[in-house]
């Protein structure tokens, strides 16, 4: 059986919080989120570099992937709202040194962060 690394992520002042932040290459990741840090389009997560979409819910606030490459990689929300980062280290806990660039794509939030009409 392979390990599993567990994580668990919130909202901080529109901030992904993941914990811990380092996970390991080729490792599966299983991220369960807290919902009630959580507030509107927050819950609705991209991990671009992982191929992750996912809407969570009460029913399902897990996260499941396979990190196949290490360095630094972007999360955030459908809307580009909420971001975050979270770091993959190799087998031999190494840091690589990539670091993904960060979309500057907003959503259709508008810049001022209003309403983004996702059932805040």
């Amino acid at each position: 059986e392979q390990p599993l690394h567990r994580w668990q992520i919130d909202c901080e002042n529109g901030k992904y919080i993941l914990n811990p932040s380092e996970i390991k290459k080729g490792v599966q990741v299983r991220i369960e989120a807290d919902l009630s840090k959580m507030p509107g389009c927050s819950k609705s997560i991209l991990i671009p570099s992982f191929n992750v979409q996912k809407n969570l819910n009460s029913k399902d606030n897990i996260i499941e992937f396979m990190p196949d490459k290490a360095g630094t990689f972007n999360i955030m929300c459908s809307m580009n709202m909420y971001r975050g980062t979270f770091t993959v280290v190799e087998n031999d806990g190494t840091k690589s040194n990539y670091v993904e660039k960060a979309s500057t794509t907003g959503g259709s939030c508008g810049a001022g962060g209003g309403g983004c009409g996702c059932g805040a």
